[in-house]
């Protein structure tokens, strides 16, 4: 009979301890969901900077990520270079040993373009494109990127002789430059 008594008294306070726990619940289910997401959205954030990083030269990027219209001059040199015989280099060699020595050119390519202040815009494949005076004002940017294609054969020359390359399979490139 006592129980009947209390229970009208008892009844709102577990309610309401029902209805805060219920509502606990739903918050920590939304934030979880929301952690989710934002990692998601954060992953999808780094992705797309990895995308962009490796498709615009890095002062072409800051300009467009920063809303800055990209200066581009009417005037420079475009470097093209190609690997001669890379696809018959590749079924004499192992494929670990292709795949080192194609990244030790690239990386001392890289290193090129630095020393002679030469934009490399893009690696695909064997071949690499490269340009001076085009988004900087360079008044000697043809004599830049001939002294870069000199440089980068003397570099085909030294990776060959680092690898013991054989003569049958030296390592060659063509190098296009348009002014």
């Amino acid at each position: 009979f006592l129980m009947v008594e209390l229970l009208p008294m008892l009844l709102p306070p577990l309610w309401a301890a029902y209805e805060i726990e219920c509502g606990l619940r739903v918050c920590f289910v939304k934030r979880r969901a929301m952690g989710n997401i934002s990692a998601g959205l954060e992953s999808e954030q780094k992705y797309i900077k990895y995308i962009l990083d490796n498709t615009f030269p890095p002062q072409i990027l800051s300009m467009l990520l920063s809303s800055q219209q990209p200066y581009v001059s009417g005037m420079g040199s475009i470097l093209v270079a190609d690997l001669k015989g890379s696809c018959k280099l590749g079924r004499e060699m192992t494929s670990s040993l292709l795949v080192h020595v194609l990244n030790r050119l690239f990386t001392l390519f890289d290193e090129l373009c630095k020393k002679h202040q030469v934009d490399e815009s893009k690696t695909i494949g064997d071949a690499c494109i490269a340009c001076a005076g085009i988004f900087s004002l360079s008044a000697d940017h043809a004599s830049t990127v001939c002294m870069l294609a000199c440089a980068m054969q003397h570099v085909m020359q030294q990776v060959g002789v680092e690898y013991d390359i054989p003569k049958e399979h030296e390592l060659k490139i063509r190098i296009g430059v348009h002014t």
